[in-house]
């Protein structure tokens, strides 16, 4: 409790994406998507046809979407994403 008798309200996790996604303009998400993608295409031109059709795909969207969430490697950023 604070001097004033009003409980700390400290953002968690969820909130801080929340507030990350409604404050994250127009522009800034079509270059983050734009990021994504092209992680993406480069890795699935890159690996075998064994692994792009497979389950490990969904690895290689796990790889190509960290830097599109988290660009910058601030500690806010690093905490948000629980690592």
């Amino acid at each position: 409790m604070s001097v004033l008798g009003r409980r700390d309200k400290t953002p968690g996790p969820v909130e801080e994406l929340v507030r990350r996604a409604q404050r994250t303009a127009f522009g800034p998400a079509m270059v983050r998507l734009g990021l994504f993608l092209a992680g993406l295409l480069a890795q699935l031109v890159a690996w075998p046809s064994e692994i792009v059709f497979g389950w490990p795909v969904l690895i290689l969207l796990v790889v190509a979407g960290a830097p599109a969430v988290a660009p910058r490697t601030e500690p806010s950023a690093i905490r948000t994403m629980g690592l």
